[in-house]
């Protein structure tokens, strides 16, 4: 019978449960060979993580290089700050010190134009959030400008400090 098809069909005898593939195979060989891997070890996974023995260098975490990381813990954190803060009834004041300290925290290292979107990331979520309600933004001439210059001034002075 004529299927549509010129080539015949083939079947591939079934390998046994938990046997590598030709293919894995492969790769096993490469791995025990490029990386030093005991045959007893391969296929298997490890993490590598690093330890901190004496006299063995750790690579800290690069945060100068996660600007747009540390953004989002503003956002986030700010936010959830302000969400703990509503729960225990906390005075706009002291929601507004929590997101600077935050944004302070956040800033430190930063290069100041990241640090100044941090501060304005900060402001967002005080005036949607704190000011406002259910994230209403909206404008009310000089506070917003003092708060705003607050978290500007944290930021700005928090970016030239490093660790």
């Amino acid at each position: 019978m004529f299927n549509g098809s010129t080539r015949p069909k083939v079947t591939r005898a079934a390998r046994p449960a938990g046997a590598p593939s030709p293919r894995q195979r492969r790769q096993e060989s490469v791995k025990t060979r490029v990386y030093g891997v005991l045959p007893s070890q391969a296929g298997g996974v490890s993490i590598h993580a690093p330890s901190r023995r004496a006299g063995v260098a750790v690579a800290g975490i690069p945060w100068v290089e996660l600007a747009g990381v540390r953004v989002g813990i503003v956002l986030w954190g700010g936010l959830a700050l302000v969400d703990v803060g509503h729960l225990a009834h906390a005075p706009s004041y002291a929601e507004l010190g929590a997101v600077a300290l935050l944004v302070a925290a956040s800033s430190v290292g930063m290069r100041t134009t990241t640090a100044l979107a941090a501060a304005l990331v900060g402001w967002l979520v005080v005036n949607g959030f704190v000011v406002h309600s259910v994230g209403v933004l909206g404008f009310d001439g000089a506070p917003d400008v003092a708060r705003l210059g607050l978290l500007v001034g944290l930021a700005a002075t928090a970016s030239r400090a490093r660790r």
